[in-house]
């Protein structure tokens, strides 16, 4: 996964945004197209810098059973339930 935007790194996208292309702001910044846009929806449409707030719902499952998981799946890749 790649690494997250700064704060200040999606402010300068904004910025640049305002007075160039996308493609000419990928170029400048490095970053890829999809970053861009995903950075220019966020502001233009929900007005935020802040990455989006996540949901507080509990894992499905426990350390333990991710483990027997990832053993079963080694042991028998084409295991099914």
């Amino acid at each position: 996964m790649a690494p997250r935007l700064t704060r200040q790194e999606k402010n300068a996208v904004i910025l640049m945004g305002k007075t160039t292309s996308q493609g000419a702001n990928c170029a400048a910044t490095g970053y890829p197209m999809a970053t861009v846009n995903k950075v220019f929806q966020a502001y233009y449409k929900e007005g935020r810098l802040a990455n989006a707030v996540g949901n507080d719902s509990p894992r499905s499952t426990t350390a333990e059973e991710d483990q027997w998981i990832g053993a079963a799946a080694v042991s028998d890749p084409f295991l099914s339930v």
